[in-house]
């Protein structure tokens, strides 16, 4: 990798987080279309059947929708998976087109999701208008097929209606995932997909009545990403009406708790734990909500927890080697075979592989500093030329264990202090945003490709450019802004504007407080985003799923299904001023051991699979953080070895209980234990925590 391309990728992270983000044959044994298979280890419903769907091979029955929703169920979690994939457009219109051809093309953009309703046995599919008019700043595009079923066993009859908005190609609605707003407008909720989500349940509404649809309904709802943000509140919005005992619908159609199957797919977070109108969002009326989850995806950790937002309804989590290590490899292996057999590149994935990364304040401004004066004397170069010329980002061996999911956790915690509170975002850096979307997002002009082509090439820079000639004056950063775009010839790229400086701030502090976190999510931000993709996801639902494994195909290693975790969460014990450290599970098995000095230098001598250990030291003190998995009982240890060298005997014990994790409306986040710099009258303590 060219230094300049790794100078690229660690500036473009904060932009991604702000913008994008906020938003992103071998093992497959299958039968002929429309006939019967003869399932392992499987639910053997009568009229369950494959289907061809384009280049991927679903099976579907209407059993999956006679079960309660509250059961989560792998077979319909598959199918939904595969609906959001086929709701996005799947062409770009040609440069210059005529006003009839990109009409038409709004039309089509519903095609392949209306292909596979059809071929699954749905009829009647529409959509709303905005699914096939030019995108805009508030619109969602909804779509709905429904079909007649009748229960084998009790003979009745409802209709099931299927509703998926669009998940992918958003265009100018896309830059509304940066609109948190105040919360006054929306309840504290989320007010991009809060709105979305309102205009879905209007729809559903609104088709229900013009298919003149009576009697029982039921309702299967799927969204990826975006969709699934707008998903998750609208089938939160649905149980807090029903929960309230008001109807749903005015002509005589009804719908029931247990008739709402909602299932999200990296979903980003958009309800949030101060709404007023609504129950907590961990409440059990929403246990007909399922969202999957990558943890070491980063889009779905947005809007952030220190925003207090959250998701309606239960997350299940897709298994990474930090939280499962023993069950990682078979769970990869047979994820990767079924990528590999619906036509992913292997070749090219690499989101497994994340490297902590590392640099030093001091060298990262000195560095780029010069290509600030360059880009004020108008010399500036693709990429920078400094950029391009040192060595400064180096592998951090002072940390062992780290995935994104805990790189990419601490910086967004960063980030959300730099923002500070919700209503400064809203009222100092959304607007900025906006607007600069709106010159990026330019939709069905042939344009946007290119638009955003230019901005991950040279957008990220002139932040990076600008928040450091931030640091000597606002006035000198606008300068930098206009200088850059100039000397590039893309006036996307100004960001001479005032309004963008508390954004340049917040890029700036962010960058001084974890330079090191920053550096590593940037540099593999494109292997991080492997995660945040519908054909990976659909791979890792049939992973799970025992509709898609041949187990006469395993080729001898034994094949088991590794289900989706009902928790991915870890806890992190900070020790301040203390650089000799352990963690042990329970009290005799070490599982983290950090060897410090009295000189003030550590190194890690030992990090088990399923745990993280990190060490800095900072001119004012030493600090270790340690990472866990929840729901089990660790012993904490840790010495101090640096600040008074003499005082090298002080130990300091920890002993942490966790409880079992249970579905009890609490919202359980990363639990914190920092450990202060303490200067202790005896040699050993104790203390117990019960989460």
């Amino acid at each position: 990798m060219k230094k300049r391309t790794a100078a690229r990728r660690f500036s473009l992270l904060v932009v991604v987080i702000l913008i994008m983000t906020f938003v992103s044959e071998s093992v497959m044994s299958v039968s002929a279309a429309g006939t019967k298979a003869d399932w392992v280890n499987s639910d053997k419903y009568d009229d369950l059947e494959m289907y061809q769907i384009g280049d991927l091979e679903v099976y579907y029955s209407n059993h999956f929708f006679l079960k309660p929703s509250t059961t989560y169920d792998p077979h319909l979690a598959t199918v939904s998976m595969v609906a959001t994939d086929k709701s996005g457009a799947f062409s770009t219109i040609k440069e210059g087109a005529t006003k009839e051809e990109i009409d038409q093309w709004c039309l089509d953009q519903p095609a392949k999701l209306r292909e596979f309703f059809m071929t699954i046995g749905f009829e009647d599919f529409d959509t709303n208008l905005d699914y096939i008019n030019r995108t805009a700043f508030d619109s969602i595009g909804v779509a709905a097929a429904s079909r007649e079923v009748i229960d084998p066993d009790t003979k009745e009859t409802f209709t099931l209606i299927a509703v998926v908005p669009r998940s992918g190609s958003y265009f100018r609605e896309w830059s509304n995932n940066i609109w948190l707003g105040d919360g006054t407008e929306s309840d504290y909720m989320h007010e991009g997909w809060y709105k979305a989500a309102n205009r879905m349940n209007s729809y559903i509404k609104e088709y229900v009545n013009t298919k003149n649809i009576t009697g029982r309904v039921k309702l299967w709802m799927a969204g990826f990403s975006r969709g699934g943000a707008t998903v998750n509140l609208a089938a939160g919005l649905l149980d807090n009406k029903l929960d309230k005992g008001e109807a749903v619908f005015d002509n005589g159609a009804t719908l029931a708790h247990d008739d709402i199957f909602a299932y999200t797919f990296e979903a980003p977070q958009g309800a949030n734990v101060n709404s007023k109108t609504v129950k907590s969002p961990k409440d059990a009326i929403y246990n007909n909500i399922w969202n999957i989850i990558n943890p070491n995806d980063l889009v779905p950790k947005v809007a952030m927890s220190g925003f207090g937002f959250t998701r309606f309804g239960t997350d299940k989590f897709i298994t990474t080697y930090f939280f499962d290590p023993e069950g990682f490899e078979n769970n990869r292996w047979v994820f990767k075979a079924l990528y590999d057999s619906i036509g992913g590149n292997l070749n090219d994935y690499k989101a497994d592989n994340f490297q902590m990364y590392g640099t030093t304040v001091g060298t990262m401004t000195k560095n780029i500093s010069a290509t600030i004066g360059a880009t004020l004397a108008g010399t500036i170069v693709a990429g920078g030329y400094t950029a391009s010329k040192l060595d400064w980002i180096k592998k951090d061996d002072t940390k062992a264990g780290y995935d994104s999911n805990i790189a990419c956790t601490i910086l967004l915690e960063e980030l959300v202090e730099q923002l500070g509170s919700r209503e400064e975002y809203a009222q100092k850096i959304q607007p900025g945003l906006r607007e600069l979307m709106k010159l990026v997002m330019v939709d069905q002009d042939g344009q946007m490709s290119q638009n955003i082509k230019d901005l991950l090439k040279d957008l990220p820079l002139a932040v990076v450019y600008c928040s450091l000639a931030s640091k000597i004056s606002p006035k000198l950063s606008e300068e930098v802004g206009a200088s850059y775009a100039r000397a590039k010839g893309n006036e996307l790229l100004n960001l001479s504007s005032g309004m963008y400086q508390p954004f340049i701030k917040a890029v700036l502090g962010t960058w001084n407080n974890k330079p090191n976190e920053l550096i590593s999510v940037a540099k593999q931000m494109s292997e991080i985003f492997q995660n945040h993709n519908t054909y990976v996801t659909i791979a890792h639902m049939m992973a799970q799923d025992s509709y898609y494994i041949d187990r006469e195909n395993t080729k001898g290693r034994g094949l088991f299904l590794v289900p989706l975790r009902d928790s991915a969460e870890m806890f992190r014990v900070s020790c301040n001023g203390m650089n000799d450290n352990s963690l042990w599970l329970g009290d005799t098995q070490q599982v983290v051991r950090l060897e410090g000095t009295k000189w003030g230098k550590s190194k890690v001598v030992q990090c088990d699979p399923g745990y993280a250990v990190g060490y800095y030291s900072y001119a004012t003190n030493e600090k270790t953080e340690m990472f866990a998995p929840l729901g089990k009982r660790y012993c904490v240890g840790m010495k101090d070895h640096s600040k008074k060298c003499w005082s090298h005997t002080y130990e300091y014990w920890v002993n942490i209980q966790h409880s079992s994790l249970i579905n009890d409306g609490k919202i359980r986040k990363q639990l914190d234990y920092h450990i202060a710099s303490c200067w202790l009258s005896s040699d050993q303590y104790w203390r117990y925590y019960d989460t």
